[in-house]
């Protein structure tokens, strides 16, 4: 969060120029500032202007080698500059597409859940198979720790989002108990979409998962589950 630009009376209004002239940045397609803690038009509580950016493609590709401090430093600069004695703070989250009017705050919570984006879920049960689509958000909250400067998601991180989608959708039913092998071909990064394809191994208690980009191989591994069952 930053604390940028001067205090705003009338944050509607204000709110409104800000975003326009932020939409004219070639790194943003669209983006929306509000007023957080508004019902219906109306405040509930207190709470910062929120901006939703949506990054164009050359924003995503500068969020990708840089990071997102390094975009938000930039459309700071762009707006104006920022204001350490300011009194208005600023919350500044990407997003991949803009709530309906009113429905901002409850996609901030979705944006803030540190969740990967899954579409497209075929679940075969009798052969313990799932495919689906999956998108890596532009929040989560591993993105501070690697590395801020040039966001990753973690070998473990992808693992885990394998056994969740295996456990949600009744693939798995007991715990995991080891990794026998993962191999990670490719960086993971924010806004990508991959194919996920999760299958039983080639002995007792294993699932497969394979994430594809096309034809190329992201990461791909085999996960060994308690009690030589999945």
């Amino acid at each position: 969060m930053s604390r940028v630009l001067e205090s705003c009376p009338q944050p509607g209004f204000r709110s409104e120029g800000l975003a326009a002239r932020l939409r004219t940045h070639p790194w943003v397609q669209d983006a929306r500032i509000f007023l957080s803690g508004m019902e219906g038009g109306v405040p509930v509580r207190s709470g910062p202007l929120e901006v939703l950016a949506i990054p164009s493609a050359p924003g995503v590709a500068v969020l990708r080698r840089h990071g997102k401090n390094h975009i938000v430093t930039e459309w700071v600069r762009y707006l104006g500059g920022c204001d350490t004695a300011g009194e208005t703070l600023i919350s500044w989250l990407l997003t991949e597409s803009m709530p309906l009017p009113g429905h901002e705050d409850s996609h901030v919570g979705s944006l803030r859940s540190g969740l990967p984006i899954v579409s497209d879920v075929m679940v075969d049960h009798g052969a313990r198979a799932l495919a689906c689509r999956l998108r890596v958000p532009y929040e989560l909250p591993i993105f501070h720790g690697h590395f801020s400067d040039m966001p990753i998601v973690p070998g473990v991180t992808q693992v885990g989002w394998a056994v969740e989608l295996a456990r949600v959708h009744g693939i798995v039913s007991s715990h995991l108990v080891g990794i026998n092998t993962a191999k990670f071909c490719r960086l993971v990064q924010p806004g990508m979409c991959f194919d996920v394809r999760l299958a039983p191994g080639a002995q007792a208690g294993q699932l497969q998962f394979t994430y594809l980009k096309g034809r190329r191989v992201v990461s791909t591994g085999r996960l060994q589950f308690e009690g030589g069952h999945v």
